[in-house]
């Protein structure tokens, strides 16, 4: 009968599963001081979802929830989980530089959630040099981790200290120092505080809910000389693209701006150089 168990015992129905039709990515995916933008922002909007119907629009970004600030995209969508379908969310919203309340009513999903959109991908530079993303329900269930929990590493640079200390592409990382990553963006955080440390220990999930722990060094790149100046003398100017130099009030420079160098000899005495590109294959001739 419909309803029952082979044992004749009701089964239980399962409970509605609140659907809003709204997809978010974080803004914590550079590690810059200048990055101080909170909140989640809309990537999309499903047509005719309740979403819609409350006016959220790409590019909105969604500073709080039912007075609960944004921060990862875990929150809000554990937030929806949480309330009863049907139920007011008040959203706070900044569109066009002005902050303005949105509120939206979920309703109850109806079949299997659609498939995902291409997963984000996140990429740490300085540190420990990689590429990640979140690991898909599948490869959670298989490592026997929480859902939504840990980072799968994606590419690690030439020199990543990852791949010094043993890891390698599809290896997902659940826990730094002990503490769980629940998000990419949780991850971020919590490597730039270990900075100063020096080192990290990542734990690596296996299947079977089988771990192991690798002590990692993070990478101290070489210090090198970037200013130096004798006034009226001497003066020297480096950065990552572009270097100065110069000598006696300047009659003599040599200035470099990524494959480009510049002399300057006398004033009136100057050339370039550059990189022609003729071999380069595949290029195509004018």
């Amino acid at each position: 009968m419909t309803g029952l168990l082979s044992t004749g015992v009701p089964a239980r129905a399962q409970p509605p599963v609140a659907y809003l039709g709204v997809y978010t990515r974080g803004n914590a995916n550079v590690l810059d001081a200048q990055n101080l933008i909170l909140g989640l922002t809309v990537a999309r909007v499903v047509e005719n979802s309740p979403a819609a119907a409350a006016g959220l629009r790409e590019g909105d970004i969604l500073l709080e929830v039912d007075g609960r600030a944004l921060r990862e995209p875990r929150q809000l969508e554990d937030w929806i989980e949480t309330r009863p379908v049907g139920a007011p969310l008040v959203f706070r919203v900044e569109r066009d530089r002005r902050v303005i309340e949105v509120e939206a009513r979920t309703v109850a999903r109806v079949g299997e959630p659609p498939p995902a959109g291409p997963r984000e991908r996140f990429v740490e530079r300085r540190l420990l040099g990689f590429e990640f993303r979140s690991p898909t329900p599948e490869t959670n269930a298989r490592l026997e981790i929480a859902p939504r929990e840990g980072i799968e590493v994606v590419r690690l640079a030439e020199a990543s200290p990852l791949a010094e200390a043993g890891l390698a592409e599809g290896d997902v990382i659940d826990r730094i120092d002990g503490e769980t990553i629940h998000s990419p963006e949780r991850f971020l955080a919590l490597l730039e505080a270990k900075e100063d440390e020096g080192r990290v220990a990542l734990r690596i999930a296996e299947a079977g809910g089988r771990s192991r722990v690798e002590r990692v060094e993070l990478h101290r790149p070489d210090r090198e000389m970037t200013k130096f100046r004798v006034p009226l003398v001497v003066r020297y100017e480096r950065e990552r693209d572009r270097s100065e130099f110069s000598m006696l009030l300047g009659l003599f420079s040599r200035k470099r701006l990524n494959r480009t160098v510049a002399y300057r000899v006398l004033w009136f005495i100057g050339w370039e150089t550059g990189e022609s590109g003729a071999l380069l294959i595949g290029a195509e001739r004018d």
